[in-house]
């Protein structure tokens, strides 16, 4: 107890001074709200700064832009014609960002890709390949990932 007596439920006041206990509205109204957010923690929208992309510059650009002279466009929207395309509302770094969130993602499972014919002769150059499937925000997605040589190779909606 300090000389102006138990300091709980008081104004803060000198030695000798009473003052009243704070209750209801006129505590609330003093009280800042830090128990309950305004909206859901899940429905804040993480700046670019907060994304994350652990791809390289050329798989993103394959990724977002697809292969030139190919069968053009990549997922990105409005993509390329047949391609499987990333919500219209999606930014580039999102994109990059749930792909990134997919291939690190430790509950989900990784399957290990068939060898292609065209490297079964040049063994000492194959990089084993992962095909990993998730969900980010509704959107499916695979992706495709070199562990031991170019990490993430690509990504894209599955429906």
């Amino acid at each position: 107890m300090g000389a102006g007596g138990p300091l709980l439920g008081h104004g803060l006041a000198g030695a000798g001074r009473s003052t009243r206990t704070l209750l209801g509205k006129e505590a609330d109204a003093l009280t800042p709200d830090i128990t309950t957010p305004n909206e859901p923690l899940n429905a804040v929208t993480p700046v670019p700064d907060d994304y994350v992309n652990l791809a390289s510059p050329e798989r993103t650009r394959h990724i977002l832009d697809g292969e030139p002279g190919t069968n053009g466009g990549g997922h990105r929207f409005p993509g390329g014609k047949g391609k499987s395309l990333f919500p219209r509302e999606w930014s580039d770094e999102k994109i990059m960002h749930e792909i990134s969130d997919v291939a690190t993602d430790p509950s989900l499972t990784w399957t290990e890709k068939e060898i292609p014919p065209s490297m079964l002769s040049r063994m000492d150059e194959y990089q084993p390949r992962f095909d990993v499937i998730g969900e980010r925000d509704g959107v499916r997605m695979k992706v495709i990932i070199a562990p031991s040589g170019e990490g993430i190779i690509t990504g894209y909606p599955i429906r």
